[in-house]
């Protein structure tokens, strides 16, 4: 999940947690890929983690696996399916990743599904990648998935989504060299919701090069999940950083 600007007392993310995992269920990717990024024996950190479904796959598999969200609702829902492991997950921001779950490295840190592009200025961005690069054991990789939002499209309507009487639209509108509007509708149980949020636009290279200036160093790019190298035509990327 994300990294929310406005008030999460009162984010309306949180009128998605319950059917979260429906409308975007975990993909077996995703849960492979993380395993072929982590060594054997070492920690994972998903930050940004939502109702926390790859948290809980990795753990079925006997990975060490952690979460954070800033949205309350979304924090309490993964608590909830966690049972007896709902300290795995916690209420925490991108931007103070140095200070999550202290006393813990990890051998990897995912911040994936659209969340990092949510930390809008240099600061929190440099904080983020600091803050993570802090956290790795050496060797460790950091994972960052990213919508690939191109020139040619600056209006862009996303597939609708349904759970049930939920249905949720989406729509995404460049607004300038490195901002993008996501707005974004919820039809369903109590009525219509309508919420825009702002993010910023990255290319690759502008990504990596932030994370040199914080000792990490690019390693991969891939298109999604399932590992295949980005030719810059898909509609998302995965930049994996490593620390050395």
């Amino acid at each position: 999940m994300m990294d929310h600007s406005s008030d999460s007392a009162t984010s309306p993310w949180a009128e998605l947690a319950s059917v979260w995992e429906e409308l975007f269920p975990l993909r077996s990717e995703r849960v492979d890929m993380c395993r072929s990024l982590v060594a054997p024996g070492l920690a994972v950190l998903d930050a940004g983690c939502g109702t926390g479904a790859l948290v809980r796959a990795l753990v079925a598999q006997g990975v060490d696996a952690y979460g954070f969200d800033l949205d309350p609702g979304f924090v309490a829902h993964a608590r909830e399916q966690a049972d007896d492991d709902s300290g795995r997950v916690v209420l925490w921001d991108l931007r103070e990743i140095s200070t999550v779950l202290p006393g813990k490295a990890f051998g990897l840190i995912v911040c994936l599904g659209q969340t990092f592009p949510h930390l809008l200025t240099d600061s929190a961005v440099r904080s983020f990648l600091a803050g993570a690069s802090e956290r790795l054991e050496p060797g460790g990789r950091l994972a960052i998935q990213v919508v690939a939002d191109r020139d040619e499209h600056p209006v862009r309507s996303l597939p609708s989504l349904q759970a049930g009487e939920i249905r949720l639209d989406r729509r995404r509108i460049l607004t300038g060299p490195d901002r993008v509007v996501f707005e974004l509708d919820v039809h369903g149980r109590t009525g219509n919701l309508g919420w825009k949020v702002e993010q910023r636009r990255w290319t690759p290279d502008a990504l990596a090069g932030f994370g040199i200036s914080v000792g990490l160093r690019s390693e991969s790019v891939w298109a999604d999940e399932s590992r295949r190298d980005w030719t810059g035509v898909e509609p998302g990327w995965i930049l994996v950083l490593r620390k050395d």
